[in-house]
């Protein structure tokens, strides 16, 4: 699965193994890591637990087989999060978005995960393309159906955004593939915080 520069959008190139999971970026020259989430773990877990029932054995080989499959399912498919500890402010926004394809209950939410970059284009009444090609954060993703409501924020390093209204349309993205459209539920803006939510200065 590609991954995405969490502050500009760049496609990265896998750092290896040594790199613990730290990715730089070429283009913006910023430091990201893979998410930690333990929803990653449940497939290789899964797999695990089989062999062991199928095979009847807890020795080393289904150990190191444990281990491999879940350090390789967790880097492909793990999103990326910005390394920083000072609060970077962000534009956001909200939409409610129509699945162009219907998908399963595991593949959707495989698809949609929360903290993956996508890539959206803003469009008229006609489809026709109002923006470039732009890449979103989905900080939040809730399921309903075929349907589902997201929270993205744009990226700090991009400077391709321009601020949209609501009930503006758009198509949401994944590599080349189109994955929904929908319209914007809350205009692009940046969002009123808390003091206690911005971190350290």
């Amino acid at each position: 699965m590609t991954k995405r520069c969490p502050w500009c959008g760049e496609k990265l190139e896998n750092p290896g193994i040594f790199a613990l999971g730290q990715y730089r970026c070429r283009c913006c020259g910023k430091k990201s890591t893979l998410r930690r989430d333990l929803r990653f773990l449940w497939v290789p877990g899964a797999f695990a637990f089989a062999v062991i029932l199928l095979t009847r054995s807890v020795f080393a080989l289904t150990s190191v087989l444990l281990i491999g499959v879940s350090v390789y399912w967790y880097r492909l498919h793990a999103p990326l999060v910005r390394s920083t500890k000072k609060y970077v402010p962000v534009k956001t926004a909200q939409a409610r978005l129509t699945l162009l394809e219907q998908q399963g209950f595991v593949k959707k939410r495989m698809t949609f995960l929360e903290g993956q970059c996508f890539t959206v284009v803003f469009i008229n009444e006609n489809d026709e393309p109002l923006s470039k090609t732009l890449t979103v954060n989905a900080d939040s993703v809730s399921f309903d159906d075929d349907e589902l409501t997201v929270r993205f924020s744009f990226l700090p390093k991009c400077t391709r955004y321009k601020d949209f209204p609501k009930d503006t349309p758009l198509f949401l993205f994944r590599g080349r593939e189109r994955l929904a459209k929908g319209i914007l539920t809350s205009p692009v803006a940046f969002p009123r915080l808390d003091a206690s939510e911005l971190g350290d200065e």
